[in-house]
């Protein structure tokens, strides 16, 4: 049952990541006008919403872990931001973290060349980035770990 909620957290903190990476696509959209439009404001919903939901999903799913975290034999150490390909899911992220990375340092060169590109560059770097920390990190570590409890009972 624990397993179900933490999963369902899980879930939520991915799609709330998401929908904040996803802002970036929409920033030529708002156009070159000064002041607030109805694009930029949604723009800004969109961030600060995704990033609220995945912080808060993160943090409520750190909590319920608790007692998976204690009762286990085999503590994990360190924060997820500098563990690298500790899982297959963590491994697909990895690669796009570095290879967004590449593009975001060539990008820096040829900007205004690129257009569009630039924003989907932003898009694939910080989706990744918090993917990256997600899937590295103690919650999804512990959460597996109590999948697999839950499966040999």
């Amino acid at each position: 049952m624990k397993s179900n909620k933490s999963s369902r957290l899980l879930y939520a903190s991915v799609i709330g990541f998401f929908v904040m990476s996803a802002s970036f696509l929409l920033m030529p959209l708002g156009g070159i006008e000064p002041g607030p439009t109805p694009m930029r404001v949604l723009r800004g919903v969109l961030f600060w919403l995704g990033l609220a939901v995945g912080a808060i999903s993160q943090i409520a799913l750190s909590s319920s872990l608790k007692e998976i975290k204690r009762a286990s034999k085999r503590p994990r150490k360190g924060v997820g931001v500098a563990t690298f390909m500790s899982n297959r899911i963590a491994f697909i992220f990895d690669v796009l973290l570095i290879l967004s990375i590449i593009a975001f340092t060539v990008s820096l060169f040829i900007q205004s060349a690129l257009g569009y590109f630039n924003y989907i560059i932003w898009f694939l770097f910080l989706f990744s980035l918090c993917m990256h920390s997600i899937f590295n990190g103690k919650n999804y570590y512990y959460l597996q770990l109590d999948n697999k409890r839950s499966v040999e009972r």
